[in-house]
């Protein structure tokens, strides 16, 4: 199954963050798949917390290129 995580794309208070990877995590011991959309915040949080434990996801970007994602979410796509 795939479980979309979605949020604000800015930085959030610590705790928030926190729940967020707390999230990935049991998404993915689980077996699931986390689908973002690319972005900082709570999707990534979550993404962090699924690869912690070995997890996988998917990040749909609505730039046109690596280098224009990098300039709209000031970080690179990562291929895990």
């Amino acid at each position: 199954m795939k479980i979309g995580v979605f949020g604000g794309s800015i930085d959030t208070e610590e705790d928030i963050t926190n729940k967020a990877r707390k999230l990935g995590e049991e998404i993915a011991k689980t077996g699931n798949t986390i689908i973002t959309g690319a972005c900082k915040g709570i999707p990534l949080a979550a993404v962090e917390g699924a690869k912690a434990v070995g997890g996988y996801s998917i990040g749909f970007s609505g730039a046109y290129s690596r280098e224009q994602h990098i300039a709209i979410m000031g970080t690179a796509l990562e291929l895990l």
